[in-house]
């Protein structure tokens, strides 16, 4: 009956302990899975992390790259502007030179008479004027020798005054380029042309034909002519000179 009881006694100690080595092989396998979770979610944020990390510098670098190329073609556009300072210079140095040979004809009378009459060169809407424009493609302030005229590609652009042709050919950043000598140290540049139906040395009227507008060669993309008006190398406001255009 001893034995018995003492059998019993040890049968359930052994079944209590065997209950609490499973309660405790649950909670270990639980803090196991708990664990496992825990580090499946730190390697998941990880790998966002890094995967964010890359695309942050990927962000960054093409930014970075944007703005270089945005600098970079406001310097190409500033060293055109100089470039074509400097051309016209040559042209009026060229033009003193020559009147100092007896063979010398005045290219014209200049633009004086006609301040605020002139014809426009091609008719349209201006899109970029005259002066320190802030340009939200560059998001910088770009300073403007000239108007930007829109217009159809193909459209034909005329003389707004007679003179000689001085340059008819391409130049870097403007396209396809016409100079106009009005005389009385009076110049008009009509540039971004797609063709050209005048050449150097030639006379030609007001109101005649010097090629057809379009966007080859040029810096700037829309389809439009970029004119320009000087006086002595000088730029001035050519809205200043052209007639409202109701009067055309």
């Amino acid at each position: 009956m001893l034995l018995a009881k003492s059998n019993e006694k040890l049968l359930s100690q052994t079944q209590s302990q065997n209950d609490e080595l499973i309660q405790s092989s649950s909670q270990l396998d639980e803090q196991e899975r708990h664990k496992k979770r825990v580090v499946d979610a730190l390697g998941h944020q990880e790998k966002n992390y890094a995967h964010q990390q890359r695309n942050r510098t990927l962000f960054l670098a093409t930014i970075r790259k944007q703005q270089s190329l945005r600098e970079q073609t406001i310097a190409e556009l500033n060293q055109a502007a100089e470039d074509l300072k400097s051309k016209v210079s040559t042209l009026l140095q060229q033009s003193e030179a020559a009147k100092q040979q007896p063979s010398y004809i005045p290219a014209g009378n200049g633009l004086a008479v006609v301040r605020g009459r002139i014809p426009w060169p091609v008719s349209g809407t201006i899109v970029s004027f005259f002066g320190p424009q802030h340009s939200r493609e560059f998001n910088a302030t770009v300073v403007n020798t000239g108007i930007q005229i829109q217009a159809p590609a193909g459209t034909p652009f005329k003389a707004v005054a007679s003179g000689t042709v001085r340059y008819a050919d391409w130049f870097k950043g403007y396209g396809k380029l016409v100079i106009l000598d009005h005389g009385q140290g009076y110049y008009s540049l009509y540039a971004q042309a797609s063709v050209l139906s005048v050449s150097t040395g030639q006379t030609v009227a007001a109101g005649q034909p010097l090629g057809l507008v379009g966007d080859t060669g040029s810096l700037l993309d829309s389809s439009s002519l970029y004119f320009e008006i000087r006086k002595d190398g000088q730029p001035e406001d050519p809205v200043r000179w052209l007639k409202h255009q109701s009067q055309n």
